[in-house]
């Protein structure tokens, strides 16, 4: 294959040009992604949580379920209310609920992923973060 110069040198700027548009491009694109998959994190374990609630006092079971807790989420609670702070596209959102019985919960102590455990124990609601291991 006979290949000029010019021809060449043609292809090598039309490829400069695809890697120096395309990759910055890129690159925002998987960052938008990111951060919206990263802010839909503490909803969505806030959704499990309530749907653990659920199941622990209709059917007066363990509910159990692997969760990811994502960087910036909190839990705790204080006498009957669930208080739990989490972020949404970096404003911080606070998530409040009370019940007519105490509250105990044992918080997740960083990010990663954790079995979840809720339960009804006389007139506690347990709720229960253990880290998974491996």
């Amino acid at each position: 294959m006979n290949v000029s110069v010019e021809k060449m040198l043609i292809m090598v700027i039309s490829l400069s040009f695809v890697v120096f548009l395309c990759v910055p491009l890129l690159n925002v694109t998987l960052n938008i992604i990111n951060v919206t998959l990263q802010s839909s994190d503490g909803e969505t374990l806030i959704h499990e949580i309530e749907k653990g609630i659920d199941y622990a006092l209709t059917t007066l079971k363990t509910y159990h379920s692997n969760v990811t807790v994502p960087e910036g989420f909190e839990i705790w609670s204080e006498g009957d209310t669930l208080y739990i702070k989490y972020d949404v596209n970096g404003t911080s959102k606070t998530y409040e609920k009370s019940f007519s019985f105490q509250v105990n919960v044992t918080s997740p102590t960083l990010p990663g992923r954790y079995e979840l455990r809720i339960w009804l124990d006389d007139d506690v609601l347990m709720i229960v973060f253990r880290k998974l291991t491996g």
